[in-house]
């Protein structure tokens, strides 16, 4: 998977060399549903950059905010917040028709964002009255994306977009507890917790 994920990247980077298209640099905006209901929707802001490689073929990588509320369980992760990055590069197969103003596509693609957990202050305070120091963490993943939309160019310079990514990702996650006087430490795994979702997202995109 880290092959793949650094062709990609060297793909998205080299592509300006060659690109017979036009350059988009977006703002995202949208709505991140988790697929477990144990983790709250939130929406999810950032930025996009895509180029045409060819007229059917278009390369982008797009990095947005997403960070959710955990509602907490006995055999998963507690009370908390995720909050990661996800960078995806990704490759979008398109088909344009209207003289190039409405263009559907398909994506597929892969992504890196360390997911960082903070656990709710209401879980650790009794612990730290009784000098025990607990944490929790989310292992990183490699991300995989998969999704589609269309695009609309509302005029030369400007164009919007609509698309949807199923994004699957299983992390490793881990406890622990420490005695803060005696330095003793328990620890464990909570196993792999589902963190995969679906973004909805709008692309407001200058043309250059």
């Amino acid at each position: 998977m880290k092959k793949v994920l650094l062709a990609c990247l060297i793909i998205c980077l080299s592509t300006p060399l060659f690109a017979l298209g036009p350059l988009k640099i977006g703002l995202y905006g949208g709505f991140w549903g988790p697929s477990d209901s144990l983790y709250k929707g939130s929406a999810a802001f950032g930025g996009s950059l895509s180029f045409d490689f060819i007229k059917y073929l278009a390369v982008e990588i797009v990095g947005f905010s997403n960070n959710f509320n955990v509602t907490g369980s006995e055999t998963g992760l507690s009370k908390g917040r995720i909050k990661r990055f996800p960078v995806l590069f990704g490759l979008r197969g398109q088909y344009p028709f209207l003289d190039g103003k409405l263009t559907p596509f398909v994506s597929i693609g892969v992504g890196i964002g360390k997911p960082k957990f903070k656990i709710d202050s209401s879980v650790t305070a009794p612990w730290e009255n009784v000098g025990i120091v607990i944490e929790e963490n989310v292992e990183d993943k490699t991300l995989i994306q998969i999704g589609g939309g269309v695009e609309y160019r509302i005029i030369k310079l400007l164009a919007i977009a609509l698309d949807a990514r199923y994004l699957p990702s299983k992390n490793a996650c881990k406890w622990s507890q420490k005695d803060a006087k005696s330095g003793n430490m328990l620890s464990g795994d909570l196993g792999e917790l589902n963190f995969g979702g679906i973004l909805l997202g709008l692309i407001i995109k200058i043309v250059i």
